[in-house]
């Protein structure tokens, strides 16, 4: 059967499985009936520029976008280490947010020129049918805010580590389509909760990620609109408890807090019981330090104490919500179970206990997607196990149990990797990058390139060595260009000695598209820069310099 005689609709699915970006260069212009249904496919899915090479971005432009733009549905442009400066080429070839008239989707990734922003913040208003923006590590002023409740469409804003921002008197203009507004990984300090709600009235789902908490005001009226709830706090248990005092509505409940914030099983119960009536799902985390100052009251009787709390009939017979308690010496993490957060941490020694009849159920972390190991494990969390890992931070060497624990790395997209001196660990790590078959970055915390000189991968294609006391000789540069994993690199973060180290490696690494190093040598870095300037690369001088190279 040949290809074309396939319906339509089956080579619509069968697009799914491709990269847009191979997508175009693969089928557009074979004839008519592939190009429309390129534009149908555009119609409903994205147009990923993050892992574009400087080459077919060029191509894209220039000879695909002019004739796809009115049809993108979705958008991802970035300006990371695998594409720096991404949306300044976009600009430069005149293409800018306002043209994409069908866009729905839209994300913006490490965008940090404050000119870049600017422009694009502005020309929001221009995107009539725009239903969801996320803006990930980016350049942000407060003022954003109001071209973001201005697109008259927008259902779903997610912002998320982004930097220089004051929501203490944005917006100030109402939202009427916004139902789900999520701010992660941002030091608010001046944030009002009821300033946002009053300029968002329609808003259902709310996601506030604080450093530290300390809104300018309390809540003085009780919120109908919100559902769903999502908190975390560094301090001030009483705004807590404030917050969800008015927010009767409420059917699903997370909350993170650290530091001074605990509240026993008793005092949740009350506080649920009493404000919070339509609670369906509620998922705590909290990370708390032991005030008491007897040195001869273990951990496991303060855990005994606490957990007895919430064994009450609330929690076990009405509700069914058991927790699970892990810790070490004075300092303890209680979760709800099943655990729902991203991230995790094991460390050594650590001991846990749960509410549940038998400890071990629940032992599935399946919604933990970046984790972090310590060399050693305790015994008690060899029935664990984490199925759907992204992100894995492990230290060598690593104990047996640890390929119990995760079972399966297929979901494993970066791994960082860190040594204990004069630890040889080329067959464990080898034994990990087998099993990942969909790693696609590499993070090395080393001072020698020995360790991964015979490392295979047929994924990687991302290194980062990220020691900040090693700078890699001529002689490492040579073994690091010859090794299996340094021919296939594409994406490469390095500290070098001098600056004809650099020039070594844009040489021979010749599958290499983006490259962001240092040198030692200041003088030697200010002369390759100088250098560069007169080729056709792009530079950016961020913290690292960073090069777009082909």
């Amino acid at each position: 059967m040949q290809l074309e005689s396939l319906p339509n609709e089956l080579l619509l699915d069968l697009f799914r499985y491709f990269d847009s970006i191979h997508l175009l260069f693969t089928f557009y212009g074979l004839n008519s009936r592939f190009n429309n249904l390129i534009v149908i496919y555009f119609r409903f899915n994205c147009l990923n520029f993050q892992h574009i090479s400087n080459l077919n971005f060029d191509i894209i432009c220039q000879q695909y976008l002019p004739l796809i733009i009115d049809h993108i549905n979705s958008l991802y442009l970035s300006d990371d280490d695998e594409t720096p400066q991404q949306t300044k080429w976009l600009m430069s070839y005149n293409f800018n947010l306002e043209q994409f008239i069908g866009l729905q989707s839209l994300t913006l990734s490490t965008i940090n020129c404050e000119e870049t922003m600017n422009k694009m913040m502005n020309q929001l208003c221009y995107l009539s049918q725009l239903q969801y923006l996320n803006i990930i590590d980016c350049y942000f002023q407060s003022s954003y805010i109001d071209n973001i409740w201005f697109i008259r469409k927008l259902i779903r804003c997610e912002l998320n580590t982004i930097s220089n921002f004051d929501c203490s008197n944005v917006p100030t203009i109402k939202s009427f389509s916004l139902q789900y507004f999520s701010i992660s990984n941002v030091p608010l300090t001046k944030f009002s909760i009821e300033h946002l709600l009053e300029f968002t009235p329609c808003l259902q789902h709310l996601i506030i990620d604080f450093f530290v908490f300390s809104p300018s005001e309390n809540l003085t009226r009780t919120i109908s609109t919100i559902e769903r709830l999502s908190l975390a706090f560094l301090n001030s248990s009483n705004k807590l408890e404030n917050i969800l005092q008015n927010m009767s509505n409420v059917s699903k409940l997370t909350v993170r807090t650290w530091r001074d914030i605990y509240r026993n099983g008793y005092q949740w119960e009350n506080l649920i019981s009493n404000y919070l009536p339509k609670l369906k799902v509620f998922n705590l985390l909290m990370q708390f330090d032991s005030d008491d100052d007897d040195d001869d009251i273990n951990g496991e009787e303060q855990v005994d104490k606490i957990l007895d709390s919430f064994r009450t009939q609330f929690w076990i017979d009405k509700h069914r919500w058991f927790v699970r308690c892990h810790w070490q010496s004075k300092s303890f993490s209680l979760y709800t179970l099943p655990y729902v957060f991203r991230r995790f941490t094991i460390d050594i020694d650590t001991q846990f206990k749960s509410t549940c009849i038998e400890d071990n159920t629940f032992s599935s972390y399946n919604h933990v997607k970046d984790i972090s190991f310590c060399p050693s494990l305790s015994p008690d969390f060899v029935h664990l196990r984490f199925l759907k890992l992204h992100d894995l931070c492990l230290v060598f060497p690593i104990q047996n149990e640890f390929l119990s624990i995760i079972p399966t790395l297929h979901y494993l997209t970066s791994l960082t990797i860190d040594f204990e001196k004069e630890t040889f660990i080329s067959f464990p790590l080898q034994v990990l990058l087998d099993r990942a078959y969909h790693l696609y970055s590499l993070n090395l915390k080393q001072d020698s390139t020995l360790h991964m000189i015979n490392l295979r991968s047929k994924s990687v294609r991302q290194l980062h060595f990220s020691s900040h006391n090693k700078y890699f000789n001529q002689q490492e540069c040579i073994l690091l260009s010859q090794s299996p994993l340094g021919m296939q690199c594409e994406v490469l973060r390095i500290q070098v000695k001098d600056k004809k180290n650099i020039i070594y490696l844009l040489n021979k690494m010749k599958n290499l598209r983006s490259l962001c190093f240092s040198c030692e040598n200041i003088q030697s870095q200010n002369e390759l820069i100088e250098c560069l300037k007169q080729k056709q690369v792009d530079i950016d001088f961020a913290h690292f310099i960073r090069l777009w190279i082909r």
